[in-house]
């Protein structure tokens, strides 16, 4: 069942309200009435079961069951925050890639632009593209029981993204000309990062330069092995080994 976001104003103690869209996906979608049972999710990602009592043009309300309080609202499993600055790739890629990158746990995704990015964007299509992003990782938390949902970043340049990485854990810059130092190589085996930053380039790749300075920064370059992955594929790649290594998947 998905797992509808509430903000924290619509949380009244032993109720939440329900309004927007997901009334329409309660109400049509799923077609569900009074005394059917939803999970809920609050801004720190405790989720809970609660029931439907009232539903109006607009709004639902559902009562929260305390006998599930304690089953849905426990400590959230551990896992690292990953963020991922993702070089804009070409048509509808980066659609598919916040949806799985949401699906998968990461906690941010910056778009970047890079040297060999082909995509340019004006201040108005920024501000819609970013929105359409944001609202993909949204309905992909949703769908896939997620306790937070994926935040999209403003585009920024690499270095200005490396720059804002300094504290991370494990910074990562995935590189299909590093043969040397895979990522099997670099993941910590003792001990779990906490915060971990990749950077994954576009179609054409990153230049030679480009890591260059991302390493002044301590990022790590590293390869997946022989094969050339697609760009859609990559970030979908490197959160399923990160979230099996440090996560809850598996």
């Amino acid at each position: 069942m998905p797992v509808f976001f509430i903000p924290p104003e619509n949380f009244l103690p032993d109720k939440v309200l329900i309004t927007g869209p997901d009334v329409r996906h309660i109400t049509k979608v799923l077609r569900l009435g009074i005394g059917d049972k939803i999970k809920v999710c609050d801004q720190p990602g405790n989720r809970y079961q609660a029931k439907i009592d009232v539903i109006e043009k607009g709004w639902v309300i559902a009562g929260l069951e305390p006998e599930m309080l304690t089953e849905y609202g426990r400590e959230p499993p551990r896992q690292p925050m990953i963020t991922i600055g993702q070089a804009l790739p070409k048509g509808y890629k980066m659609d598919l890639i916040v949806q799985k990158a949401s699906e998968l746990g990461a906690s941010e995704l910056a778009p970047l632009l890079t040297q060999r990015t082909l995509v340019r964007l004006n201040s108005k299509t920024t501000s819609f593209k970013i929105a359409r992003w944001q609202k993909i990782a949204q309905e992909s938390a949703k769908q896939s029981g997620s306790r937070k949902i994926l935040h999209i970043g403003n585009i920024a340049g690499l270095e200005e993204f490396c720059s804002l990485s300094a504290k991370a854990d494990l910074k990562l810059i995935l590189w299909e000309e590093e043969k040397l130092r895979r990522l099997r190589d670099v993941l910590p085996k003792d001990t779990s990062p906490e915060t971990i930053t990749l950077i994954i380039g576009p179609e054409g790749g990153l230049t030679r330069q480009e890591i260059g300075q991302a390493q002044d920064y301590g990022f790590l370059p590293t390869g997946l092995g022989p094969r050339i992955l697609r760009v859609e594929t990559v970030a979908l790649t490197l959160l399923t080994i990160l979230q099996y290594q440090y996560g809850d998947l598996g």
